[in-house]
């Protein structure tokens, strides 16, 4: 494999998400097209790649975009499960401050004195 390819391949795999089933057959089917696309045209730097091809993003969206919905709709799945994730720490780190909080202030409630009850003598 030529290097401009390498990188070009390098370059996909950080734009394509990380939760895909088919993900190496995704790289398999991008990798293919490139190499055909070299030896067709000649390509001999990175630049004319790109500007033939179109750049690693590009091709990735729009792979994504002609793909089932299951892609992106694993793509979406796993940005929400990070965001719930966020929110529940965030959640417990308040509660677990504020009981910290609570538990550790002095009790401002006096207690009140047993008061003693006597009895007075009937001598009077």
């Amino acid at each position: 494999m030529d290097t401009i390819e390498k990188k070009y391949i390098k370059m996909v795999k950080k734009c394509l998400p990380l939760r895909t089933d088919n993900r190496k057959e995704i790289i398999n089917i991008i990798q293919k097209g490139i190499h055909d696309y070299i030896l067709d045209y000649q390509i001999t730097d990175y630049n004319s790649l790109i500007t033939g091809f179109g750049s690693p993003q590009e091709i990735v969206d729009h792979y994504i975009d002609e793909s089932p919905s299951q892609l992106r709709l694993q793509r979406n799945t796993f940005t929400v499960l990070i965001m719930v994730f966020a929110f529940l720490l965030t959640c417990s780190i308040l509660i677990a401050v504020s009981y910290y909080y609570y538990d550790n202030t002095p009790s401002y409630i006096i207690e009140e004195s047993p008061v003693k009850t006597e009895t007075l003598p009937n001598e009077f």
